[in-house]
């Protein structure tokens, strides 16, 4: 068998879970846009090093304000430690039943969003603010929503145009908890926004 493909060894019946090797493990990273990655370590990276990968791969360059989580064993996630190894805290704490080992997050807010002259920073601060308001995790009145929509749709397809832009375009995305949506009359602040 190869070296690489020791490096990428599944165990049979395991699904997408990677066993940890002597060479290293293969780690699935979700990102904040729902998409995935993956990335080959070895058995000594660090969390901060894996960080590092991340930020690499879709152009973040402060990643200071990121981390890295995954799930445990008992059902809540944790902060991946940055000075440690990513394999010894897996496989003392994770959750190995899950396909996605590992989450990017938003791990230190800024009190001002012009302090991260970073493009890609502001836009993934952004997604996770949106998830952490349709989740209802972080709550919200109805007009602040309506502004945060508003500055959403408009960096999504700039300047609001009648024809193109109609109640029904705009039914199509998730813009507010649709516990909020249930309670409001839905076409009044859709044409608000």
């Amino acid at each position: 068998m190869s070296r690489v493909a020791k490096l990428f060894r599944r165990s049979p019946g395991e699904g997408r879970q990677y066993n940890f090797t002597k060479a290293g493990v293969v780690l699935k990273i979700k990102l904040l846009d729902n998409t995935s990655v993956e990335f080959a370590i070895s058995t000594s990276e660090t969390g901060g090093a894996v960080l590092e990968k991340v930020g690499k791969a879709i152009s973040l360059s402060e990643v200071l304000f990121f981390g890295l989580k995954y799930r445990t064993s008992a059902n809540s996630y944790r902060w991946v430690d940055r000075e440690k190894s990513v394999r010894d805290q897996l496989k003392r704490h994770a959750d190995r039943s899950h396909d996605d080992v590992l989450h990017l997050a938003v791990q230190y807010f800024v009190h001002d969003i012009n302090l991260l002259p970073d493009e890609m920073s502001r836009y993934q601060y952004y997604l996770q603010l949106k998830k952490l308001i349709l989740s209802r995790r972080l709550l919200c009145g109805l007009d602040q929503g309506i502004i945060l929509a508003s500055y959403a749709l408009q960096a999504e397809f700039g300047d609001h145009d009648r024809e193109v832009h109609t109640v029904d375009f705009l039914s199509d995305f998730d813009l507010f908890p649709s516990e909020l949506l249930n309670d409001i009359d839905q076409p009044l602040v859709m044409r608000k926004v």
